[in-house]
Protein backbone atom coordinates (compact mmCIF):
# COMPACT_ATOMS: atom_id res chain seq x y z
CA UNK A 1 0.00 0.00 0.00
CA UNK A 2 2.72 2.32 0.80
CA UNK A 3 4.48 1.78 -2.59
CA UNK A 4 1.65 2.49 -4.44
CA UNK A 5 0.80 6.05 -2.70
CA UNK A 6 4.92 6.36 -2.70
CA UNK A 7 4.68 6.20 -6.69
CA UNK A 8 1.23 8.18 -6.83
CA UNK A 9 3.41 11.30 -4.85
CA UNK A 10 6.21 10.57 -7.49
CA UNK A 11 4.36 10.72 -10.15
CA UNK A 12 5.05 6.91 -10.94
CA UNK A 13 2.55 4.77 -13.71
CA UNK A 14 1.66 1.94 -11.41
CA UNK A 15 1.40 -1.19 -13.36
CA UNK A 16 -1.75 -2.90 -13.85
CA UNK A 17 -2.92 -5.91 -11.76
CA UNK A 18 -2.00 -6.01 -7.91
CA UNK A 19 0.89 -4.51 -6.74
CA UNK A 20 2.86 -7.49 -4.71
CA UNK A 21 5.81 -5.65 -3.68
CA UNK A 22 7.81 -2.40 -4.14
CA UNK A 23 10.16 -4.66 -5.93
CA UNK A 24 7.79 -4.91 -9.03
CA UNK A 25 8.56 -0.75 -9.71
CA UNK A 26 11.98 -0.62 -10.85
CA UNK A 27 11.41 3.01 -11.24
CA UNK A 28 10.88 3.40 -7.73
CA UNK A 29 13.98 1.01 -6.88
CA UNK A 30 16.55 4.47 -7.70
CA UNK A 31 14.29 6.76 -4.72
CA UNK A 32 14.17 3.46 -2.36
CA UNK A 33 18.16 3.04 -3.00
CA UNK A 34 18.87 6.97 -2.46
CA UNK A 35 16.43 7.18 0.97
CA UNK A 36 18.30 4.28 2.18
CA UNK A 37 21.63 5.74 1.84
CA UNK A 38 21.05 8.86 3.17
CA UNK A 39 19.79 7.20 6.05
CA UNK A 40 15.91 8.50 5.90
CA UNK A 41 14.60 5.26 5.99
CA UNK A 42 15.14 1.78 7.86
CA UNK A 43 14.49 -1.34 6.59
CA UNK A 44 13.54 -4.83 8.99
CA UNK A 45 13.16 -8.17 8.40
CA UNK A 46 9.89 -7.78 6.97
CA UNK A 47 8.49 -4.31 7.11
CA UNK A 48 10.13 -0.52 6.46
CA UNK A 49 9.50 2.40 8.37
CA UNK A 50 11.11 6.40 8.32
CA UNK A 51 13.84 7.09 10.83
CA UNK A 52 11.75 8.89 13.54
CA UNK A 53 13.56 12.38 12.79
CA UNK A 54 12.29 12.34 9.09
CA UNK A 55 9.11 14.00 9.51
CA UNK A 56 11.08 16.99 11.45
CA UNK A 57 14.07 17.00 8.81
CA UNK A 58 15.14 20.40 7.74
CA UNK A 59 14.41 20.95 3.77
CA UNK A 60 18.59 21.65 3.99
CA UNK A 61 19.26 18.32 5.59
CA UNK A 62 16.86 16.33 2.72
CA UNK A 63 19.41 18.10 -0.07
CA UNK A 64 22.42 17.54 1.89
CA UNK A 65 21.11 13.95 1.99
CA UNK A 66 20.41 13.83 -1.54
CA UNK A 67 23.75 15.91 -2.39
CA UNK A 68 25.10 12.53 -0.53
CA UNK A 69 23.24 10.02 -2.41
CA UNK A 70 23.94 11.80 -5.56
CA UNK A 71 28.36 12.51 -5.64
CA UNK A 72 28.30 8.74 -4.40
CA UNK A 73 27.74 7.93 -7.38
CA UNK A 74 30.56 9.45 -8.49
CA UNK A 75 32.86 7.63 -5.97
CA UNK A 76 32.95 10.47 -3.76
CA UNK A 77 34.26 10.11 -0.80
CA UNK A 78 35.38 6.74 -1.20
CA UNK A 79 37.66 7.22 -4.38
CA UNK A 80 38.67 10.43 -6.42
CA UNK A 81 36.08 11.65 -8.87
CA UNK A 82 35.72 10.31 -12.36
CA UNK A 83 37.19 13.08 -14.62
CA UNK A 84 34.99 12.80 -17.22
CA UNK A 85 31.62 12.63 -15.31
CA UNK A 86 33.08 15.83 -13.82
CA UNK A 87 34.04 16.97 -17.00
CA UNK A 88 30.13 16.51 -18.50
CA UNK A 89 28.80 17.83 -15.04
CA UNK A 90 31.34 21.52 -15.59
CA UNK A 91 29.89 21.66 -19.39
CA UNK A 92 26.28 21.61 -18.21
CA UNK A 93 26.75 23.36 -15.02
CA UNK A 94 28.91 26.66 -16.72
CA UNK A 95 26.47 26.73 -19.68
CA UNK A 96 23.11 28.75 -19.25
CA UNK A 97 21.09 26.56 -21.72
CA UNK A 98 21.32 23.13 -23.03
CA UNK A 99 24.59 21.63 -24.20
CA UNK A 100 24.60 19.05 -27.22
CA UNK A 101 25.55 15.87 -26.83
CA UNK A 102 28.01 16.17 -29.05
CA UNK A 103 29.75 18.82 -27.42
CA UNK A 104 29.74 17.11 -24.54
CA UNK A 105 31.59 14.31 -26.17
CA UNK A 106 33.91 16.16 -27.33
CA UNK A 107 34.51 17.69 -24.05
CA UNK A 108 35.58 14.37 -22.39
CA UNK A 109 37.39 13.62 -25.25
CA UNK A 110 39.49 16.81 -25.08
CA UNK A 111 39.89 16.13 -21.05
CA UNK A 112 40.35 12.24 -21.54
CA UNK A 113 44.27 11.54 -22.05
CA UNK A 114 45.33 10.22 -25.08
CA UNK A 115 47.99 7.25 -25.69
CA UNK A 116 50.54 7.80 -28.42
CA UNK A 117 49.56 5.62 -31.09
CA UNK A 118 53.75 4.84 -31.47
CA UNK A 119 53.66 3.90 -27.73
CA UNK A 120 50.36 2.15 -27.97
CA UNK A 121 51.68 -0.62 -24.72
CA UNK A 122 49.44 -3.16 -23.14
CA UNK A 123 48.29 -2.54 -19.70
CA UNK A 124 47.08 -4.39 -16.65
CA UNK A 125 42.95 -4.23 -16.59
CA UNK A 126 41.60 -2.67 -13.34
CA UNK A 127 38.98 -4.46 -13.20
CA UNK A 128 40.76 -8.15 -13.66
CA UNK A 129 44.00 -7.87 -13.50
CA UNK A 130 44.80 -9.42 -16.70
CA UNK A 131 46.64 -7.56 -19.17
CA UNK A 132 44.24 -6.34 -22.52
CA UNK A 133 45.68 -4.76 -25.76
CA UNK A 134 45.39 -1.09 -25.53
CA UNK A 135 42.18 0.31 -27.33
CA UNK A 136 42.29 1.56 -31.10
CA UNK A 137 41.27 5.32 -31.42
CA UNK A 138 38.42 4.44 -32.79
CA UNK A 139 37.51 3.06 -29.73
CA UNK A 140 38.38 5.45 -27.22
CA UNK A 141 36.27 7.64 -29.12
CA UNK A 142 33.18 5.26 -28.70
CA UNK A 143 34.01 4.90 -24.94
CA UNK A 144 34.48 8.61 -24.42
CA UNK A 145 31.07 9.11 -25.78
CA UNK A 146 29.26 6.40 -24.07
CA UNK A 147 30.56 7.62 -20.65
CA UNK A 148 29.46 10.98 -22.24
CA UNK A 149 25.93 9.51 -22.60
CA UNK A 150 26.30 7.73 -19.00
CA UNK A 151 27.12 10.70 -17.05
CA UNK A 152 23.89 12.50 -18.50
CA UNK A 153 21.64 9.53 -18.03
CA UNK A 154 22.59 9.38 -14.55
CA UNK A 155 22.41 12.65 -13.71
CA UNK A 156 18.70 12.61 -15.38
CA UNK A 157 17.98 9.69 -12.92
CA UNK A 158 18.70 11.86 -10.38
CA UNK A 159 16.77 14.38 -11.48
CA UNK A 160 20.22 16.61 -11.62
CA UNK A 161 19.45 17.32 -15.58
CA UNK A 162 16.55 17.03 -17.96
CA UNK A 163 17.32 15.65 -22.35
CA UNK A 164 15.87 17.59 -24.75
CA UNK A 165 15.53 16.99 -28.74
CA UNK A 166 18.35 18.88 -30.25
CA UNK A 167 19.56 19.83 -33.94
CA UNK A 168 22.35 17.08 -33.53
CA UNK A 169 20.88 13.61 -33.52
CA UNK A 170 22.56 12.55 -29.77
CA UNK A 171 20.20 15.65 -28.83
CA UNK A 172 21.06 17.79 -25.43
CA UNK A 173 21.09 18.28 -21.69
CA UNK A 174 20.51 20.96 -19.19
CA UNK A 175 21.11 20.93 -15.18
CA UNK A 176 17.93 21.38 -13.54
CA UNK A 177 17.89 23.54 -10.08
CA UNK A 178 19.57 20.23 -8.07
CA UNK A 179 21.47 19.57 -11.04
CA UNK A 180 23.10 23.68 -10.10
CA UNK A 181 23.12 22.59 -6.88
CA UNK A 182 24.97 19.53 -7.32
CA UNK A 183 27.50 20.77 -9.99
CA UNK A 184 28.62 23.76 -7.58
CA UNK A 185 28.99 21.23 -4.68
CA UNK A 186 31.37 19.52 -6.27
CA UNK A 187 32.72 21.06 -8.60
CA UNK A 188 33.99 23.53 -5.35
CA UNK A 189 34.91 20.82 -3.26
CA UNK A 190 37.08 19.21 -6.01
CA UNK A 191 38.82 22.97 -7.09
CA UNK A 192 42.52 23.70 -5.70
CA UNK A 193 42.14 26.53 -3.22
CA UNK A 194 44.28 29.44 -4.63
CA UNK A 195 47.98 29.32 -2.77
Amino acid sequence: ALATQACRALGIELPPGKLRSAKDLPELSLDWAMATFAGFIEAGASRVHAVEVLANLPAEDVLRGWLWVAVSRLGVPYEPPCPQCLTVLDELGSSDGPVSMADLTAAVRAATPRLDPDFRRPAACPDCGEVHDAPSEEEEEEEQEEHARDAVRWLSEFGAASTLPGTDPGGSARLTALGRVLATSVLAACSVAPG
